[in-house]
């Protein structure tokens, strides 16, 4: 037998069982409640009856095997459950099992539901427990409430044991809900359970709005009380949207008057419309798309003349944009555009191509493409193509690459949209790396270089001896410098050392020197203290001298003097006196006396100091002529 079909067959036969007394797991299909413990025609067997005989692993699931087992539940007697209960509790594998342990839970309540309740107790946790109340409370309310009470070791327990009896209850009679709800008032009422006897209660037109407010009042603050005054001001809105909002306006609760709008803007948005200014002190967007979900499906521009009118533009998020662009059919978009426009709206223009390109495939995105190429010289066209290009490249880059190609006039612009889109910037994405690399073959050569540069750096974050080998790929020389820069600086961002480590392996030369002011410029950033204990480790040189001035960079910012003691163990003249002069011109900029000092105080030469002293004051009075 299929598998929907037996699954049908068998939710069948054990409603039918459930019905007539079997199962607080079938409450739906059960029309009334028996009254008496004895009610349940699965009767306790006779003494002389054969004890039940638990099916093998083998046993058949079928239709057929679906009644054995309800026949095996018949002959169960009360000293059988616990055995019956984990044996089949542990037969992991039958894809009937849920079904099978509520039933078994239910014939134990039928048989005695105190001695149901006292094995769980011992086996299982408290909200499991408060299954076996539900269906005890379809039995026998009363008694069920009182072994709520003497059962339960600890005040979470009982409470947990009532919201079960609610939930009977709530399936069963809303009146005897509401009875009860008021006497046992448990810490937590399931909004399923609440839903159903709002939905009947808010039925009645006359009484059933102060009825549901009543309900309300009995609630304790919290997600389900929060879900019971939507649903509230949902309903009542369906049936008097003006009534509503008043009542809504009167509590100043932000999730009464979405809820309100929502529902009410299914109807009449214009007339919820100017509502919205109560909320915009929260957040519009839930309100805003969910309204315009329901307009734009049906025509996009009045949802977008609606946005215009009564949603606040700064709190529009992406999720409000999209609902409008996806719904604009393929021949209305420049019109569309048009409209966006006229509007003015920026947070529309600014997210307007990703949200016409959303859910579109690449046949409707290459014709959007087509249709926005004559136009790229408008901004928001320029916009809208620029999103389409990028989502085209997240889907299938290769295809978007090629098109560009295919593009008459220079296409670099939107080439390097596509690239950036194919960089991966974050762990999750590091399976992205093999289909970035391969886009990287098709590129002009001084592109390519580029790109791949801006590849190994994010690479060099996750996996960097991975973007170390295909750095060293390169044939060019220079090209493999750039690489390793770039490579430093992205691993340098998550592992300095040893980024550092690495590039004391590089050959002596302008690759291994600009590799170490890259990782000290990142590293001096981030911990300025761990980075000079690194400079002062390393070994004389022009990688050392490399290294001092990317740290310098960044500390000289916030400690000029220290900038400048370092500066000073530079060993290359050259590179020394250029590097003092850039800290002590800008120190002579904020104080030109504290400028001159630190040039007295230096270990320069007589006549580096008064070369240096001449240029800064020089510079100095051009600046103010």
């Amino acid at each position: 037998m299929g598998k929907n079909k037996k699954a049908a067959v068998i939710s069948i036969l054990l409603s039918i069982a459930s019905g007539v007394g079997l199962g607080w797991a079938w409450f739906p299909f059960r029309k009334e409640t028996p009254t008496n413990p004895k009610s349940s025609p699965l009767e306790t067997p006779s003494e002389t009856e054969r004890p039940v005989s638990t099916p093998s692993p083998d046993a058949d699931t079928s239709t057929a095997g679906t009644l054995d087992f309800i026949a095996m539940l018949q002959r169960a007697s009360l000293a059988e459950m616990p055995s019956l209960y984990e044996t089949w509790k542990s037969r992991t594998d039958d894809p009937d099992l849920y079904y099978k342990i509520r039933l078994i839970r239910a014939r134990w309540v039928d048989l005695d539901p105190k001695n149901a309740v006292r094995y769980s107790q011992e086996n299982e946790s408290a909200y499991m427990v408060r299954y076996l109340f539900e269906e005890w409370a379809r039995i026998d309310v009363d008694a069920a409430v009182k072994g709520s009470q003497s059962l339960a070791t600890e005040e979470y327990q009982s409470q947990s044991y009532q919201s079960g009896i609610l939930a009977a209850l709530a399936a069963i009679d809303s009146a005897e809900f509401l009875k009860w709800l008021d006497r046992l008032q448990p810490a937590h009422v399931s909004f399923h359970d609440l839903e159903r006897v709002l939905s009947e209660v808010m039925k009645n037109k006359e009484a059933g709005k102060d009825k549901a407010l009543g309900i309300l009042k009995m609630l304790t603050d919290g997600p389900e009380r929060s879900k019971a005054l939507k649903s509230i001001a949902s309903q009542w809105a369906a049936d008097s949207p003006a009534d509503a909002i008043e009542w809504a306006l009167s509590l100043e609760n932000k999730e009464a008057l979405s809820a309100v709008l929502v529902e009410w803007g299914k109807t009449d948005p214009d007339a919820a419309g100017p509502y919205m200014k109560h909320i915009t002190k929260f957040s519009t967007n839930e309100t805003a798309q969910a309204i315009v979900r329901e307009m734009a499906k049906e025509d996009p521009f009045r949802a977008l003349r609606w946005l215009d009118a009564y949603a606040n533009p700064t709190d529009m998020n992406d999720r409000v944009v999209n609902e409008l662009g996806r719904r604009v059919p393929l021949e209305d978009v420049e019109r569309f555009i048009d409209a966006v426009r006229e509007s003015g709206n920026r947070q529309l223009s600014s997210n307007l191509g990703k949200a016409l390109a959303d859910g579109r495939s690449q046949a409707e995105i290459r014709k959007l493409l087509e249709l926005a190429e004559p136009k790229k010289d408008d901004k928001l066209w320029y916009k809208v193509r620029s999103s389409l290009l990028s989502n085209w490249a997240d889907e299938d880059p290769k295809a978007a690459f090629e098109y560009v190609k295919s593009l008459p006039g220079n296409a670099r612009d939107h080439l390097s949209v596509i690239l950036n889109s194919m960089v991966p910037r974050s762990h999750e994405m590091r399976d992205d790396f093999p289909r970035a690399l391969e886009i990287a073959e098709y590129l002009p050569d001084e592109m390519r270089r580029s790109y791949l540069g801006d590849l190994l750096s994010a690479m060099a974050m996750f996996d960097p001896l991975t973007a170390v080998e295909i750095a060293n790929r390169e044939v060019d020389p220079a090209k493999t410098m750039g690489l390793h820069n770039q490579l430093a600086e992205g691993w340098a961002e998550v592992a300095p050392a040893e980024a550092g480590a690495w590039a004391g392996t590089l050959p002596d030369g302008e690759a291994k020197n600009a590799a170490f002011h890259r990782i000290a410029d990142r590293w001096s950033s981030q911990e300025s203290y761990a980075t000079s204990e690194w400079v002062s480790s390393l070994e004389p040189g022009k990688h050392r001298d490399s290294a001092i001035r990317g740290m310098v960079g960044k500390i000289g910012d916030d400690d000029v003097d220290a900038a400048f003691q370092w500066l000073l163990a530079i060993e290359d003249d050259r590179v020394r006196y250029q590097s003092l002069y850039s800290v002590a011109y800008d120190m002579a900029r904020a104080d030109p006396d504290a400028g001159l000092l630190a040039i007295d105080g230096s270990s320069l030469s007589d006549k580096e100091k008064e070369r240096m002293r001449r240029t800064i004051r020089q510079h100095l009075e051009d600046r103010q002529r």
